[in-house]
C-alpha cells in the first residue's frame, strides 16, 4: 500500500519568504565543525614525499557494462549511478530527466516512473538514494518531495519536504540527511549561522544541524560535492573543509581530516569574493569534495598547483594508514578510462562512466598497433550516440 507521508502544510508566505531567503553560495570559518573526532584518521598528503602506486597494481581487475541503446532507454547524460540488489539506475538529470533501470548486464529494463505533474510523477531530479531496505529515493526540489520506489520501479510513498535542500541521503530506513548549504530558510537557522546539514524522520520531526554556514554577498562557489553514502554509511564534507564527516541518527562524527603540504586553500579561508577563491585555487592544493568510501580504503581527488596544477588521484589504505597517488603507466589501455569515480559498487570497486563519443574519441588516439580483446569488445558496434558505459575496477587493497 502507498504511504503518503507529509511534514505538514507550509502557507504560501512560508514559501515565498524561504524562496527570497535562499543564498547562493557561501564560506565556512575554516575550523573543523563540533564533532567526535576520537576515531577519525588524520591523511597526510605531501605532494612531495606522498608514495605512487600505479593503477596496474592498485586494481586487480578492471571490466565494464555497456548500458543498452535502444527505444525508450537513451540517455543523455549519466549524472547519478547507484546500484541495487539486481539493477543498476541511472539518473539524467538535464537532457532526458528522467531515471532509468538497467541489469547488470547493460539490459535495459525501463524508466522508474515519468516527468510529469502526475502523483507518482516528478519535475525535476537533483538526487538519487538507495534506502537500506533496497528501496530508492528521487528527489524532486521543484516539487518539494521525495519519491520513494521499489528497485524494479513500483512507487511506494512520498515525502513533501518544508524547505529547499540540494539533496538527501538515508541514515537508515526513518532518518534522512539533507545538503541545505546556501539555502537560508527557518528550518536551517542555527546559533552560529546557518546549517550546511540537517536530519529529519520521516514523520518530519527534527534531527540535528551540522556545520555552520557564513554567507559572503559575492560568493557563489561550492565544492562538486557535499553528501555522499556508501555501503549504508552517509558522508558529508563542510564546504571548503578538508575534512569528512558521517552522519549518524544522533549526531556527526569526524571520519577523515585532510592535512595538505606544502598549502592548501583551506589554510588561506575564509574569503569573501569568487575571484579571490579562485586565486587561491590557482596558487595552492584544493580538495574539490570528491571522495568515495570502499571497505579497505578510501579514494580523495585533489588539485595540485604546487609547482602545476594536476589532477591528483589518491588512495588511502584503512589498514597501515598511508596515502598513495595513482600512476598510470599507459601500457594498459583499459586503465586509461579511470577518471574521478561516480560510486562505488560492492564495497571494493570504484566506478567511472564515459560517454560513447569519449570512448570512441580516446580509442582512436591509442596506438594502432595496440592489440587488447578488452578494447574490441568495448568498441565492437559502438556508435557515437550510444548509451555510456560503467567502469568498475576492483581495488586490490
Amino acid at each position: 500500500m502507498k504511504r503518503n507521508v507529509g511534514f505538514g502544510i507550509m502557507t504560501l508566505a512560508a514559501v515565498a519568504a524561504s524562496m527570497l531567503t535562499v543564498a547562493c553560495g557561501g564560506r565556512t570559518s575554516g575550523k573543523l565543525q563540533g564533532a567526535d573526532w576520537a576515531d577519525a584518521d588524520t591523511v597526510v598528503i605531501d605532494m612531495d614525499n606522498t608514495p605512487c602506486i600505479m593503477r596496474e597494481e592498485a586494481f586487480d581487475s578492471v571490466w565494464f557494462v555497456k548500458l543498452e541503446s535502444s527505444g525508450d532507454s537513451f540517455i543523455g547524460n549519466a549524472d547519478m549511478v547507484i546500484f541495487g540488489d539486481s539493477t543498476i539506475i541511472v539518473g539524467d538529470q538535464r537532457i532526458a530527466k528522467a531515471v532509468f533501470m538497467f541489469d547488470y548486464q547493460g539490459n535495459y529494463i525501463g524508466r522508474i516512473s515519468n516527468t510529469g505533474n502526475g502523483p507518482d510523477e516528478y519535475l525535476s531530479i537533483e538526487g538519487l538514494a538507495k534506502l537500506p531496505d533496497g528501496s530508492v529515493a528521487i528527489f524532486d526540489p521543484v516539487r518539494q518531495r521525495i519519491g520513494i520506489f521499489e528497485e524494479r520501479g513500483k512507487n511506494i510513498a512520498y515525502i513533501d519536504l518544508p524547505m529547499f535542500a540540494s539533496s538527501v541521503q538515508f541514515i537508515d530506513n526513518e532518518t534522512m540527511a539533507f545538503d541545505t548549504y546556501g539555502l537560508k530558510s527557518n528550518v536551517t537557522k542555527s546559533d552560529g549561522g546557518y546549517a550546511s546539514f540537517l536530519t529529519m524522520n520521516l514523520r518530519g520531526k527534527a534531527g540535528y544541524l551540522f556545520g555552520n554556514t557564513d554567507f559572503g554577498p559575492d560568493f557563489y562557489i561550492t565544492r562538486e560535492r557535499n553528501l555522499y553514502s556508501f555501503d549504508g554509511k552517509v558522508y558529508c564534507n563542510v564546504n571548503f573543509e578538508d575534512a569528512i564527516y558521517e552522519l549518524g541518527r544522533d549526531g556527526a562524527k569526524g571520519r577523515y581530516r585532510l592535512v595538505m603540504k606544502p598549502d592548501c586553500v583551506a589554510d588561506y579561508l575564509p574569503v569573501r569574493t569568487d575571484a579571490e577563491f579562485l586565486e587561491l585555487c590557482h596558487r595552492y592544493n584544493f580538495f574539490n569534495g570528491n571522495f568515495v568510501e570502499l571497505n579497505g580504503c578510501s579514494y580523495f581527488n585533489v588539485i595540485s598547483n604546487t609547482p602545476i596544477s594536476t589532477d591528483i588521484h589518491l588512495l588511502y589504505d584503512h589498514k597501515t594508514k598511508q596515502p598513495y597517488i595513482l600512476q598510470n603507466r599507459f601500457d594498459d589501455p583499459i586503465m586509461a578510462f579511470f577518471t574521478i569515480p561516480v560510486n562505488s559498487f560492492n564495497g571494493n570497486c570504484l566506478v567511472t562512466c564515459h560517454a560513447a563519443s569519449q570512448i570512441l574519441s580516446a580509442v582512436s588516439y591509442m596506438e594502432m598497433e595496440t592489440d587488447d580483446c578488452r578494447i574490441r569488445e568495448l568498441v565492437d558496434g559502438m556508435r557515437r550516440d550510444d548509451n555510456p558505459v560503467l567502469f568498475f575496477f576492483r581495488v586490490a587493497m
